[in-house]
């Protein structure tokens, strides 16, 4: 289902958040709010679970008694959690969480009852990205109290927007964590896709209108949203489009846009 012109605009400016988040993580608490506003949740954070040794690193929106002995008595049982297999399996899909278990099994389980109803958590969205080995998940989560609404099908889809974004956002932090980069990285590439541009411009020895439209089609934008904003037909943002494929070697959308991640995370 198409999102409504003003949630889209809402999900490209998250969007552009959380490639802020992957720079700086002082980010990360702006971005989680403006996601936890687009998929209406009480709360929101993204985590790090590292399965073979049980460490858990998390950001969250609102602390409230998110404190380290509250995340900790969840680390201790989240091998427990009856969700966590289903998370697990599912890589890049999001799920919420009575997709995957039963409401009475869930109230039924520790983790439900030491971890999570002392937190105020009913109804959770979850999304987890593999880390690139077996034992590290990142995941980006929201949850509602029980006197909201559950998540449905449709916040599904809208977070499944997200899903390519966090991908490349979590690789970029963890190539920064790898080479210990510098305060000025984020001169290298900047959250906003207007920055961006030089960079994929040298890159791939493009015109800045070629640039400027692979910056915008890496936020997620159709080539005719893009033709809009650059005022132009959609004919000639087609044509734009075929003479990028042919500069950087690709074929197809996702192709182009993979590479130019992958050589944008070369330069940090």
């Amino acid at each position: 289902m198409p999102l409504a012109s003003a949630q889209y605009g809402q999900l490209l400016s998250v969007i552009d958040g959380l490639y802020a988040a992957a720079l700086d993580s002082a980010q990360w608490q702006p971005f989680l709010n403006g996601a936890a506003t687009l998929l209406r949740a009480d709360n929101a954070y993204v985590s790090e679970i590292h399965h073979d040794t049980g460490d858990l690193e998390y950001f969250v929106l609102r602390p409230m008694d998110w404190n380290d002995a509250s995340v900790g008595r969840y680390a201790a049982l989240m091998d427990e959690d009856p969700r966590m297999s289903a998370f697990r399996a599912n890589p890049y899909r999001p799920l919420h969480c009575r997709m995957v278990v039963s409401e009475k099994k869930l109230h039924a389980s520790r983790t439900y009852i030491e971890a999570l109803r002392p937190l105020g958590i009913e109804y959770t969205l979850v999304v987890g990205i593999p880390a690139g080995d077996d034992e590290t998940t990142n995941f980006l989560g929201f949850t509602r109290g029980q006197s909201a609404k559950p998540f449905d099908l449709k916040d599904c889809e809208v977070m499944s927007e997200l899903v390519p974004h966090l991908a490349r956002s979590f690789a970029i932090r963890r190539a920064l964590a790898r080479k210990e980069a510098p305060a000025s990285v984020p001169a290298v590439l900047p959250p906003r896709h207007e920055g961006r541009e030089k960079i994929i411009g040298q890159l791939f020895n493009l015109s800045p209108a070629l640039a400027r439209f692979t910056a915008l089609l890496m936020t997620g934008r159709t080539v005719k949203d893009i033709a809009a904003e650059m005022a132009i037909t959609e004919g000639s943002a087609r044509q734009y489009l075929k003479r990028i494929f042919r500069e950087t070697g690709t074929k197809r959308q996702l192709d182009l846009i993979r590479v130019v991640a992958q050589r944008l995370m070369q330069t940090i």
